[in-house]
């Protein structure tokens, strides 16, 4: 059984609870990565499209909302939001982040069965099943492809030191990661 609800609160740990101003997140004044307008719980409007927003079924007037800032990167994503502020409503951001969430599991639910067809993602801990949709969730598709290899061999504590090994920016996420997974192997879970 995939635990939908346990799932939701361990993004909204690692990506912020879902945030109703848009923001381009930035470090010591410096845009991180290639990061774009960021709204709800960490949907990156510079990383979407149309399309992609549709997919996930978030309703056409939020999608019109977020239509100036689709694609936009970096520096223009900054300028565009200080010239044109992206600002949801409770219930929108609500809406946007049960489209996303629910999107995001399902496609990682079926990534991984793909790739582990004997162990499938709904059979895995509610642990296990955070960690894997955070790393596809803040990684894109495919991100948590090492994470589930060391899954697929019942190599959990490999999992767990890919995780604490993490040294860039996202250090403090992996490490939270980890801890997850090392609670639910302490009690015997995963």
């Amino acid at each position: 059984m995939i635990d939908h609800d346990f799932i939701r609160k361990k993004l909204e740990a690692f990506e912020g609870k879902g945030i109703a101003k848009g923001y381009v997140p930035c470090r010591n004044g410096q845009v991180i990565g290639v990061s774009g307008v960021t709204i709800a719980t960490g949907l990156d409007l510079g990383q979407q499209n149309a399309t992609s927003l549709a997919a996930m079924g978030i309703p056409a007037p939020i999608c019109t909302k977020f239509a100036p800032y689709l694609g936009l990167k970096k520096e223009a994503a900054v300028q565009t939001l200080a010239a044109a502020p992206l600002v949801l409503t409770p219930q929108e951001v609500a809406q946007v982040d049960g489209c996303v969430h629910a999107f995001y599991t399902a496609n990682t639910a079926a990534r991984f069965d793909k790739k582990v067809p004997m162990r499938r993602f709904a059979q895995q801990t509610p642990e296990v099943q955070a960690v894997v949709v955070s790393l596809e969730y803040h990684l894109g598709p495919g991100g948590a492809a090492k994470f589930v290899e060391k899954i697929v061999v019942g190599n959990v504590g490999g999992a767990i030191a890919m995780l604490e090994a993490e040294t860039g920016i996202f250090a403090n996420r992996r490490r939270a990661e980890a801890m997850l997974l090392r609670k639910a192997l302490e009690r015997g879970n995963p």
